[in-house]
C-alpha cells in the first residue's frame, strides 16, 4: 500500500472519529445530525450527473441501505446520549467486524479462516477492557453501542450488496447518501419541529464543515478500496477507534482515559488481523 493511500485512509479515521466528538458535544444532536449528514447529501447530489446509471438491481438494495443508515444516525444520537466518545465509539466499531463474520458464516456459509478466529478473540479481549465495575461505563451506553455495532455491520453487507448490483461504488454511495441527508433532514424536521431552524442557526458553522469533511472523508476511503487490497484499507480504517478514545480522553475530559486507550488499541490490533489476507 502507498504512503499516499495510507495517509488519505488515516485521515479519514481522523475526520470520522472528530465528527463523531461533534455529536457527542453538541448541545442538539439532532440538529446537528441534521446539518452534519444534510451537507453529506447536498455534495452527494451535486455528483450524481457525474457518475454512472443506477441499475435495477441497485435501486432495490438502495431502499434497505437508506432505513439502516437512517437508523444508525438516530442510535448514535442516543448512543451518546448516555456514552463517553472514548467508551461508545470503540465498542461499536469493534463489534460491527464481528457481526459481519457472524453474519457471514450463517448467510453465505463462510468458514472464518484461522486469522479471523485470532483477531475474534483479540477484540474479545479489547471489548472486555470496556467492562467491569472499575471501567466507568453504563448499561445503557453499552447497550446503544452494541446495537450501533450491529447496524454498521448490517448497513456494510447491504452496501456490499448494493455495490456489486449496482456496478459502481460511487453511484451506490452518491444516491446513498443523497437520500440519506433527505432522510435524516425530514427525521430533524419532524422530532423538532419549528424549532428546528432556530437550532440549525446555532449548529450550523460546525456542522457543515464536518459534514462536508466526512463526505470527502468517505470518498477518499471509497478511492482506497480501488488502490490498495479491502482487507489493508479496512484495517488502516478502523484506526478511528484509537483517535476517537484520545479525541475524547484529551479534548472531552473523560475518565477512564489510560484504560479506554489501551482498550481501544487492543479492538484496533484484533481488527487488523481480521483483515489479514490468509
Amino acid at each position: 500500500m502507498s504512503l499516499a493511500v495510507t495517509g488519505i485512509l488515516l485521515l479519514s479515521a481522523v475526520i470520522h472519529a472528530s465528527w463523531n466528538a461533534l455529536l457527542k458535544s453538541s448541545g442538539d444532536r439532532v440538529a446537528t445530525m441534521a446539518v452534519l449528514f444534510g451537507t453529506m447529501g447536498l455534495i452527494a447530489a451535486t455528483g450524481l450527473p457525474y457518475v454512472p446509471p443506477m441499475t435495477k438491481e441497485g435501486w432495490l438494495w438502495l431502499a434497505p441501505a437508506v432505513l439502516l443508515h437512517g437508523m444508525y444516525g438516530m442510535l448514535l444520537i442516543r448512543m451518546y446520549a448516555h456514552g463517553d466518545l472514548s467508551l461508545a465509539y470503540p465498542i461499536a466499531r469493534g463489534v460491527a467486524p464481528l457481526a459481519v463474520l457472524s453474519l457471514a458464516v450463517l448467510l453465505a456459509g463462510e468458514i472464518p479462516t484461522g486469522n479471523q478466529m485470532i483477531g475474534v478473540a483479540i477484540v474479545g479481549v479489547g471489548l472486555l477492557g470496556f467492562m467491569g465495575r472499575n471501567a466507568n461505563a453504563s448499561a445503557k451506553a453499552v447497550i446503544y453501542a452494541l446495537m450501533t455495532g450491529l447496524l454498521i455491520a448490517s448497513y456494510t453487507v447491504i452496501d456490499g450488496m448494493g455495490v456489486r448490483a449496482t456496478g459502481s461504488a460511487l453511484t451506490f454511495s452518491a444516491w446513498l447518501f443523497t437520500a440519506w441527508g433527505m432522510v435524516m433532514v425530514l427525521i430533524a424536521a419532524s422530532v423538532r419541529g419549528k424549532a428546528l431552524a432556530g437550532l440549525v442557526g446555532q449548529q450550523w458553522r460546525r456542522a457543515v464543515p464536518a459534514g462536508a469533511a466526512a463526505g470527502l472523508a468517505y470518498t477518499g476511503v471509497m478511492w482506497g478500496l480501488g488502490q490498495a487490497n479491502m482487507g489493508g484499507v479496512s484495517a488502516i480504517r478502523e484506526s478511528s477507534v484509537i483517535f476517537a478514545a484520545l479525541i475524547g480522553t484529551m479534548f472531552l475530559g473523560e475518565p477512564m482515559g489510560k484504560r479506554r486507550i489501551g482498550a481501544s488499541l487492543i479492538v484496533c490490533l484484533g481488527i487488523v488481523v481480521l483483515s489479514l489476507p490468509l
